[in-house]
């Protein structure tokens, strides 16, 4: 996932983004990464960790006990609010009304959240506080000119990032441009 963000990355700065010097690239999907580029160059670090904003220890109702027990290979922020959370989370939805259903694709959820008012208010309750905490801070320490967002994510469409985009700006100074990928599923084919 790690190079596979950071080529996405520089695809989305190489074609739709040249004239921005510092960037945050969000891919969402079943796990959270992001690519920085700072000074107009792909960042990584000391160890090549920056960007790996998977284990922020954010949430809305952060469970410190929980935080310190939690698997060291899935980060506590993106068990929070990635794909599989939203998943996850329709999935009880229809169990808890007594109807079993599964999901072969993410888009078929997206499709429920574009048509279905209630899984619109369960995904929008649950997933976007903690997803704006997490891209909030990422721009109080980062201050990037632009985040952009990639990955499934993006299906559930321009709603779901308008609303997003308030409750970060509802929280944070700092007024970034916040948009979903140009090049969708291209960004990584340079």
């Amino acid at each position: 996932m790690e190079q596979h963000v950071k080529l996405e990355t520089l695809g989305e700065l190489w074609k739709i983004y040249n004239n921005i010097s510092n960037m945050v690239y969000l891919v969402i999907t079943r796990g959270i990464g992001a690519g920085v580029v700072i000074d107009g160059k792909i960042r990584e670090g000391e160890n090549g960790y920056l960007g790996e904003i998977a284990f922020l220890p954010l949430s809305e109702k952060l469970n410190y006990e929980e935080l310190k027990k939690g698997d060291r290979n899935l980060g506590y922020f993106e068990s929070k609010c990635d794909i599989r959370k939203i998943e996850g989370l329709v999935e009880d939805y229809y169990k808890n009304k007594g109807i079993k259903k599964s999901f072969k694709k993410f888009s078929d959820i997206a499709r429920l959240y574009k048509e279905n008012t209630a899984i619109k208010k369960l995904i929008n309750k649950n997933i976007i506080r903690t997803l704006a905490l997490g891209i909030a801070s990422t721009i109080i320490v980062l201050d990037p000119e632009i985040v952009v967002i990639n990955g499934e994510i993006i299906e559930l469409g321009e709603d779901f990032l308008n609303l997003l985009r308030n409750e970060i700006f509802n929280i944070t100074p700092y007024k970034r441009e916040i948009v979903f990928s140009k090049l969708k599923n291209k960004s990584g084919k340079l």
